[in-house]
């Protein structure tokens, strides 16, 4: 255990020093970006089954969990790609090639060099 303790330290050192830049200034502004796909997974129940000894005997149960529908948009900027979950109403209200206003931002660092850019 204290070994498995020291390592997930270790990495986590090794991690902050390799990945970490600092956000001095962030840039964000409201883009249009283009709807690309539209993707709809609809509703289901999952069944399973499992065995459980009760006094000695073996007893199978039933499991059922309801999945609800899941809506998906996919939106592209600036070659930049985003899914977005979306309620029913939204999802309806939108066709391939529309337009979806989102955020765009841009963080720099100390040198003001563009980290990353990415949609929100």
């Amino acid at each position: 255990m204290k070994k498995i303790l020291i390592f997930i330290i270790c990495i986590s050192f090794i991690l902050a020093l390799i990945g970490c830049t600092k956000v001095y200034r962030s840039e964000k502004e409201v883009v249009k970006a283009k709807i690309i796909s539209k993707d709809y997974d609809k509703a289901e129940y999952k069944t399973s089954y499992r065995n459980k000894k009760v006094n000695g005997k073996s007893t199978r149960y039933k499991d059922t969990k309801y999945i609800p529908a899941d809506f998906d948009i996919t939106i592209e900027y600036n070659n930049l790609k985003l899914e977005l979950d979306v309620s029913e109403s939204e999802y309806n209200s939108y066709e391939i090639g529309d337009i979806y206003k989102i955020n765009f931002i841009k963080d720099y660092d100390k040198e003001d060099k563009l980290i990353r850019q990415y949609l929100k």
